[in-house]
């Protein structure tokens, strides 16, 4: 039986890494697998572990690597393409990923690194702007909607929102941890030969198409 490709995305905040996701699942199929979402719907279901996370958020604590493996593991058995949206964030992560859900489950994967430089990405997420309604993201620069401080995609009637941490200052600092916790993450894709890096600068179409390239 030929092997599942699995799909980790990673990149900065900015990169455009949830655009492309969108694109990625909508022409090949693949299932999108969040953990911030596989830890909300578990809580909604009410299950043991839901109730051991909904104990843990609660209490203010961080939600442990093997926590959110343990739910990797329930949503990983299938004959699903997955695709990888906010885990692995480091090197342990990457490693508890690659020996207790490829190898066991017998699954390969590929880790996507969406490369852009930092000016770029700053002024990328200064200039951010989303419709709270369908989700579109839009740039006052690259991307601005046609209809003004309003979506262009739907009929909502609330202004585009801007988040309150999308300020300089605060960009720089997540970049600096960005860049410091993804090194060893790349350098560990590079050595199993898994990775392949994308020229994230270029236009949303232009990325897929690459991005579309490597995949087939």
């Amino acid at each position: 039986m030929k092997k599942l490709v699995d799909l980790i995305l990673i990149g900065a905040p900015g990169s455009g890494k949830g655009s492309q996701s969108l694109k990625i699942k909508e022409k090949f199929g693949y299932r999108h697998l969040s953990t911030g979402d596989m830890l909300r719907a578990e809580v909604a279901k009410g299950s043991e572990l839901g109730k051991h996370v909904a104990e843990i958020i609660n209490s203010g604590r961080l939600v442990s690597d093997e926590l959110v493996l343990s739910l990797l593991k329930l949503n990983c058995n299938s004959e699903d393409s997955f695709l990888f949206d906010g885990f692995p964030r480091n090197l342990l992560q990457a490693k508890m990923l690659q020996d207790e859900i490829f190898k066991k489950l017998n699954r390969d994967s590929l880790a996507l690194y969406f490369k852009v430089n930092n000016e770029d990405l700053i002024s990328r997420i200064v200039n951010r702007r989303t419709c709270k309604n369908c989700g579109t993201i839009f740039n006052l620069i690259t991307k601005p909607s046609s209809n003004g401080d309003y979506c262009d995609n739907c009929d909502s009637t609330d202004k585009l929102s801007h988040r309150a941490d999308d300020n300089e200052e605060v960009v720089r600092g997540r970049l600096n941890i960005f860049d410091s916790e993804s090194k060893p993450l790349l350098d560990y894709y590079a050595n199993l030969g898994k990775l392949k890096i994308v020229d994230a600068s270029m236009s949303e179409e232009k990325l897929f198409g690459e991005i579309s390239r490597l995949i087939n």
